[in-house]
Order: structure tokens, then sequence, then C-alpha cells
């Protein structure tokens, strides 16, 4: 497993993460293995009318967190 790999799931371990995951804000749709690494898709809650109930964003996560993720729209379909 990679350092940045390493890093990320001790981020979406710590209980800031968990938190919001059990207040149904965001939460991980891919494995915790993460087979496509660096690749993870997260969704967070949308609040607003007329909207969808979540939307899901892929990250890129190298060198994560030396270097800023990006993300995009993604269906996880």
């Amino acid at each position: 497993m990679s350092q940045d790999s390493r890093i990320f799931l001790e981020h979406v371990a710590s209980s800031e993460f968990e938190l919001g995951v059990d207040k149904g804000k965001w939460g991980i749709v891919s494995d915790t293995q993460f087979p496509t690494w660096p690749y993870v898709v997260l969704w967070v809650k949308a609040s607003g009318i007329n909207c969808p109930e979540k939307f899901y964003l892929r990250f890129e996560l190298t060198n994560y967190p030396t270097q800023a993720p990006t993300a995009r729209l993604w269906n996880p379909e």
C-alpha cells in the first residue's frame, strides 16, 4: 500500500470524517481496499429543492495530501 493511500485511510478513519458519515452528510462509494487507487468516489448530501439526493465525486488522490486532490462529478453506475 502506498504512503498516500495509507494517509487517506487514516483521514477517513478519523472521528471528524466518521461523524459526517454517521450524520449522512457524506460517504465513500469505493471499496475500502481502493482497488482503483488513486481514484476514489465519494458522495455528499445535496440540500436543495429539485436536485438529486446526493452528488457523487470521483477524486484523483495522487501524492495525497502533499498534492491537492482534484475531483469531478461522477455517475457511479
